[in-house]
């Protein structure tokens, strides 16, 4: 699980296997295909339960407040948010967003705990 982790992230993970939790600081903005983390992630025999991510960037929000974007900072990558919205106040501006992403295997969406 770590040699996988580390070849997708290009940085060693935190591994709590009581958890099962990895824990992965990246030094630099990457771009992430998520189908592809699970797939590496599944060859190695292990499971990817999910991912909950700490990244900063500009959320936008529909005029419905039920989805949006999230544009990441540094890589310019955007992910649909379908969820978490509703108690957001401000909509462009650059925040920092704890996220659970979801649908990893087909379209990544986020789904926002809270922002910073």
């Amino acid at each position: 699980m770590s040699r996988a982790l580390e070849k997708e992230f290009g940085v060693a993970p935190d591994l709590d296997v009581e958890a099962q939790r990895a824990i992965v600081t990246l030094e630099k903005p990457a771009r992430f295909e998520w189908n592809r983390v699970a797939n590496r992630v599944n060859c190695a025999s292990y499971t990817f339960g999910g991912a909950h991510i700490r990244a900063r960037g500009r959320l936008r929000i529909s005029a419905d407040r039920r989805t949006g974007e999230f544009e990441f900072a540094g890589s310019g990558q955007i992910m649909p948010v379908s969820g978490g919205l509703e108690g957001i106040a401000s909509s462009g501006a650059e925040v920092e967003v704890v996220a659970l992403i979801e649908n990893w295997n087909e379209t990544a969406t986020l789904v926002v705990l809270a922002v910073k």
